[in-house]
């Protein structure tokens, strides 16, 4: 299969786990990854993300309105496309990235780890 059909496999991190997942309708877009590899990385600072029917804003306050404490924030990955930022498992895919109704795409899911 081509680079863009390929789904990435599960990948272990020292505070849980991101796992992929052919899906239609939702996640990252197929057709708008082109040749492009998924990429996981730790949060810097600084990223911005537009959520469906939302403008474009700060991760840190989309996180911080989601509810999730601070040390969760600092955990939590972040799909990139290239060098953008695609997706935040468990709160949302950037509009230039998800899959329309029906698209192919792959959905990412994050597994913390439990203490």
């Amino acid at each position: 299969p081509a680079a863009s059909e390929r789904i990435p496999q599960p990948l272990a991190l020292p505070h849980g786990r991101v796992t992929f997942r052919r899906a239609a309708g939702e996640g990252i877009a197929q057709a708008r990854r082109t040749a492009r590899a998924l990429r996981v990385r730790p949060r810097i600072g600084g990223e911005r993300l537009e959520l469906a029917g939302r403008p474009r804003r700060a991760l840190s306050a989309i996180l911080q309105e989601a509810g999730l404490p601070p040390w969760e924030r600092r955990a939590l990955p972040l799909v990139h496309c290239g060098e953008a930022l695609a997706a935040v498992p468990g709160i949302g895919v950037d509009a230039a990235f998800a899959a329309t109704a029906g698209e192919p795409g792959i959905a990412v899911s994050w597994h913390p780890a439990v203490v």
